[in-house]
């Protein structure tokens, strides 16, 4: 495992592509804070099935 810092998603990008020079290569990003939860509820799946709708 390689625990890297990027400035941002491109910069994530450009991490993991020389990283999969050496092989296979998956990412995860974990926040500084935790998000604040919430429930899915059918209206908000309904909601995300249109993509010109504001969740």
């Amino acid at each position: 495992m390689v625990k890297v810092v990027a400035t941002s998603i491109s910069h994530l990008e450009r991490i993991v592509e020389q990283l999969s020079l050496c092989g296979p290569a998956s990412t995860s990003i974990v926040y500084s804070k935790p998000l604040e939860r919430h429930t899915i509820t059918r209206k908000l799946l309904e909601r995300a099935k249109d993509p010109e709708e504001e969740l």
